[in-house]
């Protein structure tokens, strides 16, 4: 077993664990950057969904480079993630990062080397970008509940 799946694994039954303990204030809690707690986990759900839907192509039609600018991407897609019903955005983010670790653990071999070979890819290491987020968020709530 690859060294990323352990990891992908890892970081949902920490992603799960965080979500369910979850209440409707807390979803709405601001970060320092302006978004929400259910904001940054609707963020999480379209990073793990685009790497789900290139997953998918990569095996039906072959890898090619996908180059994405994050910057701009998330500049773009914050208000729709703001937008979300919180519950739902966290709801959204379980179900992607499940798929993407399900969607990772059938890769073949050659697929697995073409992608981390190009620097126009996905990561495979999902937990990193989670774990980055959960310890933000997780550092928001704690002062969050602090302040109230």
């Amino acid at each position: 077993m690859h060294d990323f799946i352990t990891s992908n694994a890892e970081s949902l039954e920490r992603l799960r664990d965080f979500i369910s303990r979850l209440t409707e204030v807390d979803l709405r809690a601001s970060t320092p950057a302006g978004w929400t707690v259910a904001g940054i986990l609707a963020h999480l759900a379209f990073w793990d969904r685009r790497a789900v839907v290139l997953l998918r192509r990569w095996k039906d039609t072959g890898f090619s480079p996908s180059p994405a600018d994050a910057d701009p991407i998330n500049d773009a897609t914050k208000d729709l993630c703001l937008a979300l019903e919180p519950r739902l955005a966290a709801d959204l983010c379980l179900a992607a990062a499940q798929e993407v670790n399900q969607a990772l653990s059938t890769l073949s071999p050659d697929l697995i080397d073409a992608i981390r070979a190009s620097e126009d890819s996905i990561d495979l290491n999902r937990w990193e970008h989670r774990n980055e987020h959960l310890d933000e968020l997780e550092t928001v709530l704690v002062q969050f509940r602090l302040a109230r």
